[in-house]
């Protein structure tokens, strides 16, 4: 049925003919890229998370 499927990947239940999947949970091709491509960034976001949230309380306490 045309179906790809990368290493080490978990399929656990039927997958539409000619989709691409990877990692596991298997997601759909570009879903799993795109997953990658920001848990590359997680520390950074992670400290501009804590940042924004550090900033919030400051505007909120001096109210």
């Amino acid at each position: 049925n045309g179906v790809k499927v990368g290493s080490k990947s978990g399929i656990d239940k039927d997958v539409p003919d000619g989709e691409i999947r990877f990692g596991y949970p298997a997601l759909p091709g570009m879903q799993y890229h795109r997953a990658s491509a920001v848990f590359k960034r997680l520390p950074e976001l992670d400290k501009r998370v804590i940042a924004l949230e550090k900033a919030l309380t400051d505007l909120n306490n001096n109210k």
